[in-house]
C-alpha cells in the first residue's frame, strides 16, 4: 500500500480517514486532527487510536493542572452557538478529565481551528467544515466569515495561505513541500445550490489561484454501497503540478444491500435515554431555537406515515385518549420505496422526548421498532 499522510480538519469521528483505510489502497498516517467537540474526539480516539477503558485507567498522566491547560489551550468543548468555553475546572477531580485528555493526545488533536497558527505538512487534508448554516434543515445563514459555523471554511483559507508562504520559502531554500497534494471537502448538496453557489465558486477560484484544480460532484450514499439516500457534494482539489487531468468520480453502483440487511432490531437498554437525559436534549434544542421547527417536521412526517411501507418508528406512538389524534412519541418513515434509509435527523426524536420523559423513558434515534 502507498504511504499517505493525512490531516483531518473538522475531524468528527474520523469517517473520512476510515474511508481511506477501508479502500485498502493506502497506509494512512494521521499527522493531526482538529475538533472541538469533546465527545466526538473521544469517539475518534476509540475508533482510530486504540483508546480503551484499560488504557485510560493505566496511562501515565501529568498533573490535573497540566491536563486542564492542555485542553483549554485547544478550546476543547467550546460551544459555538453560545460563544462559551468549556469549564474544565469542574472536571478536575473527575475520571473524565483523564479520558478527554488522553483522547486529545492520541488523536493528535490540534483543537479549535481558529487557534491553529499553521499546519504541518501532509499529503492529504480533509476540511469538511460544518454544514449547519448551509443545510436546508438549518437556518441557511451561509458562509459568513467569522460569524457562522460554516464560515469556519475561511480558517482553512488562512492555513492554506500560511502553507503557500512556506511553499514560496521552500522554493527559495529548496526545502520540502508545504502545500498538501490533495484537499477534500464534503458538505451538504445545498453548498452548490443557487443560494450558496457563488460563494462556492469563489472558493474554487481561490484554490485555483493557490495552485489547485478542483473537481466536484454530488454523490449519493445509496450509489456507493451504503443503504441510505444521502446526497452530499464532494470537492477534490489536486495540486496543479501533480494533476494529470484524468481524475473522474466513481460510477454509481448498487450492491443490493438495503436497510433491512444491516439494521439491528435488538437493542440494549443502555441506548434508551432516561428522563434526565431527555430533558437535557429538549433544553439544548430550545436553547438552539430549533424546537418549534422540529415539532413541525415531526408532525409532518407522522401525517405521511401511511405513504411508506415498513416504516420505522423512533418510539411506539399510542394516541392521547382525549383527542385520539395527537401521537405520544411519533413515527418516522425509515425507508424509501426502494428500501434505502432516509437521512435521519435529530429532530425526529424530539416529540418523543417531550411526551415520554414524564414516563421515565425516551426512544433514542438508535432504538428502532417496526410496524
Amino acid at each position: 500500500m502507498k504511504k499517505l499522510t493525512m490531516i483531518e480538519l473538522f475531524s468528527g469521528i474520523g469517517a473520512q480517514v476510515r474511508g481511506f483505510k477501508n479502500s485498502g489502497l493506502y497506509d494512512v498516517e494521521i499527522i493531526g486532527t482538529s475538533e472541538i467537540d469533546k465527545d466526538a474526539m473521544v469517539s475518534y480516539a476509540a475508533i482510530h487510536c486504540g483508546l480503551t477503558p484499560e488504557l485510560i485507567e493505566n496511562y501515565n498522566y501529568p498533573s490535573a493542572d497540566e491536563m486542564i491547560e492542555y485542553l483549554e489551550s485547544r478550546n476543547i468543548g467550546y460551544v459555538f452557538e453560545k460563544n462559551k468555553a468549556y469549564d474544565w475546572q469542574k472536571k478536575r477531580n473527575s475520571a473524565d478529565l483523564k479520558k478527554y485528555y488522553l483522547a486529545c493526545v492520541l488523536s493528535k488533536n490540534m483543537g479549535d481551528i481558529t487557534k491553529i497558527k499553521e499546519l504541518p505538512y501532509a499529503d492529504f487534508v480533509t476540511y469538511s467544515s460544518p454544514c449547519t448554516d448551509l443545510s436546508v434543515a438549518g437556518k441557511l445563514e451561509g458562509l459568513e466569515r467569522g460569524k457562522t459555523r460554516s464560515g469556519l471554511l475561511y480558517e482553512v483559507e488562512r492555513l492554506l495561505n500560511a502553507a503557500a508562504e512556506r511553499e514560496r520559502e521552500r522554493e527559495r531554500e529548496r526545502e520540502r513541500e508545504s502545500l498538501p497534494k490533495f484537499l477534500l471537502l464534503e458538505n451538504v448538496k445545498n453548498l452548490i445550490g443557487k443560494r450558496f453557489k457563488p460563494a462556492f465558486d469563489d472558493w474554487c477560484e481561490y484554490l485555483s489561484n493557490l495552485g489547485y484544480n478542483t473537481y466536484y460532484q454530488v454523490l449519493n450514499a445509496k450509489d456507493c454501497g451504503i443503504p441510505q439516500n444521502r446526497e452530499r457534494v464532494f470537492a477534490l482539489s489536486i495540486r496543479k503540478d501533480i494533476d494529470t487531468g484524468r481524475f473522474e468520480f466513481p460510477q454509481p453502483f448498487d450492491t443490493g444491500i438495503r436497510l433491512m440487511h444491516v439494521i439491528d432490531l435488538e437493542r440494549d437498554d443502555k441506548y434508551v435515554l432516561k428522563s434526565e437525559a431527555a430533558e437535557k436534549a429538549i433544553n439544548e434544542m430550545n436553547d438552539n431555537g430549533t424546537l418549534d421547527e422540529e415539532e413541525r417536521i415531526w408532525q409532518e412526517m407522522f401525517s405521511q406515515r401511511d405513504n411508506y411501507k415498513n416504516y420505522g418508528i423512533i418510539c411506539k406512538p399510542p394516541y392521547q385518549a382525549e383527542t385520539q389524534q395527537k401521537p405520544i412519541g411519533g413515527a418516522v418513515p425509515m425507508n424509501d420505496q426502494n428500501g434505502n434509509s432516509r437521512t435521519l435527523k435529530s429532530q425526529y426524536a424530539k416529540t418523543a422526548a417531550q411526551n415520554l420523559q414524564a414516563q421515565g423513558t425516551f426512544g433514542a434515534t438508535g432504538v428502532l421498532q417496526w410496524k
